[in-house]
């Protein structure tokens, strides 16, 4: 991928979705669609974020996430039938 490049994921039924960019690579994501129970978490390996689940990020407004090979993004799975999507863009 280049700067500039749109990132979109649609994650999988009933699984959690981890996006971590390539070593030396940074992206912004901009929405997060969770449905239910899932909830959304920084993560850097060993320690996760409190994140967001579904009902707060109803009213986050713009997101500005930033994302790296050592500070990246978890969603956690909201059960059989819930899907989760990303979308943003390459920064770096």
């Amino acid at each position: 991928m280049a700067v500039g490049d749109v990132i979109s994921i649609i994650g999988p039924s009933g699984a959690t979705m981890t996006y971590q960019p390539a070593a030396g690579t940074e992206s912004m994501i901009s929405q997060i669609d969770l449905n239910g129970a899932n909830r959304y978490q920084k993560f850097d390996g060993v320690t996760a974020s409190n994140g967001f689940n579904h009902a707060e990020l109803l009213n986050a407004g713009n997101l500005k996430i930033f994302v790296n090979n050592t500070d990246y993004m978890i969603v956690l799975s909201g059960g059989a039938g819930v899907i989760s999507a990303i979308c943003g863009i390459q920064i770096k």
